[in-house]
């Protein structure tokens, strides 16, 4: 009897644990090509660079041909008004202001995934 209850509990939470680990798959993604995370700024690796927008609410990751390989945008926190921008150091680009900016990149099948600089978490919303 205690050998099928403990069988039966393994299944349960093998199951769970399954569903949940396909659960976060299908929320999460990498960074576009030529960027990585790495001490709390998003860097371009080696033939990529950054291009900033006007407002530096944008950075466009590129290629050595000139190709876009992803966007990067920075903006307020939900719920909070006031100003964000990206600052670019290098090869490096980062969101700053005063309204707990948050970084954001957009799949090319339209998705939109909030970016943890902390954690290298990118996670779709």
């Amino acid at each position: 009897m205690k050998i099928k209850f403990l069988l039966t509990l393994a299944i349960v939470i093998f199951t769970f644990a399954s569903a949940s680990a396909q659960s976060t798959k299908k929320n999460t993604t990498g960074l576009p090509e030529g960027c990585i995370i790495e001490g709390g700024l998003i860097k371009a690796k080696q033939g990529f660079h950054f291009q900033l927008s006007a407002d530096r609410k944008t950075a466009t990751i590129i290629n050595a041909k000139n190709n876009v390989a992803g966007t990067f945008n920075c903006s307020c926190s939900a719920g909070k008004s006031g100003s964000c921008g990206i600052l670019q150091t290098g090869d490096a680009i980062k969101c700053l202001g005063d309204c707990g900016c948050s970084m954001f990149t957009t799949s090319s099948g339209g998705i939109k995934y909030s970016i943890n600089l902390s954690t290298g978490v990118v996670k779709k919303i």
